[in-house]
């Protein structure tokens, strides 16, 4: 007769499992507090049923805790030469000099131990301009392992501190898991995005975060999943955003700015031959011979196919490019050679808006420049008047701070239309409308007041704008010019957009300085610190056969000579 067996008990700890954490942990040398919890949670394993999610949870945070580089278990940082790790950055980018110089000095300061090592540097430009690439280049100089946080992920403060390992939710912090998926504490740490960090509802990520980039705290980080303070001090902390304006004010406290400007051509050129092409190639298989890119068909590529601050839209260009060349040695056994007549075929019509070389100059509109996130842009103003009140109607996406904009140039236009030969009482009778196209796209900015002012001015005088001419500038009531920001991402639109003259306040004249070799060779900028004056720069002047002149502006009578006498 068969004798039924009681119900196996549940297996305890295996002894081989337990003597394996054991031995691991006191072979490991801990820091005196992490020890206690280590051999406290030892004895708790060995308590428990084997099976249970409890002794699961257990034996997968001493795992974890016995490879986590802590303490004397850090290898020690690699000795490298000042002068190599300057060469490696010059090397995994092409210009961004101004970029590198403070990097190169931050890093100076580092290695003197001064008291600016424990700076954070954010590096902030549109998207696709480097600021992740340098991040990893100075990884990479420093002989360091990289570690990228985003930001945006971040919404919860347990995102980035952890949850106890006790709990079902256990799990360690996105630094610390970084850190022992890297295998050092001596690492980069690069938060990217951090303009664009969550706020939930469960923890403040952002206070968290700003704890971890204070070097007066970051010392002792708490990581609720390890249970005990973890010095971050050994780690080099990065940033990057694309609008600083959106930084939490804590996070932008312990900040260096370090602006990443959009790439000219020459530099985009360089970038490509240097880095880009050969990429691609390697992306798609390629030798390099089975690829070749003319000097001009390069240039075509980025001017035609491309309108952009930065670089990816560019790689992905030439990866569509490798794409055809792949596809040439698979079917036809042959290389692609590509010239500039060639991009047509290859990559079909021309994705560059080409409304700047077919439009004539027109009453009322005149071209402004904004700066977005993306870098500089084009900002069309249209203006009309109709019967009416008074009124002023406003169309195009058009922020708080435009409006004041606009308010102020109808005023500066009310005080000069006797000097246009209107009666002071014209606009009485009139509603202005105001469209500033792509509707869908928000404007905000002080900075169209001038191109505001110049196509009602143009209206009311019925003299064309210049379509060769593009403007940025605050007004004031009474006419100045003053300073914007972006003058370089804004010129550089202009030029990219095949303008070939630009008005800028005087007071910005040393951000024209700093653009970048070359530009000035290639765009004309009017420094102006009158509004008058930038007006008849940008109208057109008849000439006796009919035609205009884009050389000569025609002075607005009285208003010409009242500049003139001040």
């Amino acid at each position: 007769m068969h004798t039924p067996k009681d119900p196996p008990s549940p297996p305890a700890e295996p002894d081989s499992l337990l003597r394996q954490l054991q031995v691991r942990a006191a072979s490991t040398d801990l820091p005196a507090a992490l020890r206690t919890s280590v051999e406290h949670e030892l004895r708790h394993l060995a308590a428990i049923p084997a099976g249970s999610d409890q002794a699961t949870r257990s034996r997968a945070w001493l795992g974890w805790v016995l490879e986590l580089p802590i303490g004397p278990n850090q290898p020690p940082p690699r000795s490298l030469s000042f002068d190599s790790v300057v060469r490696q950055l010059d090397r995994s980018l092409a210009g961004l000099h101004e970029v590198k110089q403070r990097i190169v000095e931050h890093l100076a300061v580092r290695k003197l131990g001064g008291h600016g090592r424990g700076t954070v540097l954010c590096f902030v430009g549109p998207p696709g301009t480097g600021k992740t690439s340098m991040g990893r280049a100075i990884a990479a100089a420093l002989g360091r392992e990289l570690i990228e946080i985003n930001a945006g992920a971040l919404a919860r403060e347990s995102d980035l501190c952890g949850t106890p390992h006790h709990l079902a939710s256990a799990q360690p912090g996105a630094i610390l898991a970084g850190i022992h998926r890297s295998g050092s504490a001596r690492t980069v740490l690069l938060v990217d995005e951090i303009d664009n960090i969550a706020f939930g509802s469960s923890g403040d990520s952002a206070g968290a975060l700003a704890r971890v980039l204070d070097r007066d705290q970051n010392d002792e980080f708490h990581d609720r999943y390890l249970g005990q303070p973890y010095d971050l001090s050994g780690c080099v902390f990065l940033a990057t955003a694309s609008e600083p304006e959106a930084i939490p004010p804590r996070l932008l406290d312990r900040l260096e700015i370090i602006e990443f400007g959009s790439y000219t051509e020459d530099e985009k050129v360089a970038i490509a031959r240097g880095h880009l092409i050969p990429r691609a190639r390697s992306w798609a298989g390629l030798e390099p011979g089975q690829l070749r890119i003319s000097p001009a068909a390069l240039r075509g590529l980025i001017r035609q196919y491309t309108s952009e601050p930065g670089i990816r839209g560019l790689g992905r260009q030439l990866e569509a490019l490798a794409r055809k060349a792949a596809l040439a040695v698979v079917t036809e056994e042959r290389s692609l050679s590509i010239r500039r007549e060639d991009l047509f075929d290859l990559l079909g019509a021309s994705l560059a808006d080409d409304e700047i070389s077919r439009r004539r100059p027109a009453v009322g509109i005149a071209s402004g420049l904004a700066w977005t996130t993306a870098g500089g842009t084009l900002l069309p103003v249209e203006a009309v008047f109709m019967p009416g009140g008074g009124r002023t109607i406003l169309t195009g996406g058009v922020g708080d701070t435009m409006r004041e904009s606009v308010q102020t140039a109808i005023t500066f236009v009310r005080t000069r239309l006797e000097d246009i030969g209107l009666e002071p009482t014209v606009l009485e009778g009139l509603d202005v409308h105001l469209h500033f196209p792509s509707t869908a796209v928000p404007k905000d900015g002080p900075s169209g007041g001038l191109a505001i002012a110049a196509s009602l001015i143009s209206l009311l005088a019925n003299v064309p704008v210049r379509n060769d001419i593009a403007m940025t500038g605050e007004i004031t009531l009474h006419g100045e010019l003053l300073p914007v920001g972006g003058i370089r991402e804004k010129i550089l639109a202009a030029l990219r957009l095949g303008y070939r003259e630009v008005i800028v306040p005087e007071r910005n004249a040393e951000d024209v300085r700093r653009l970048p070799p070359g530009t000035l060779d290639e765009i004309e900028v009017h420094l102006l610190s009158s509004a008058d004056r930038a007006i008849e720069v940008a109208l057109e002047e008849p000439e006796d056969d009919g035609r205009a002149s884009r050389r000569a502006p025609r002075p607005l009578g009285p208003l010409a000579a009242k500049h003139r006498a001040g």
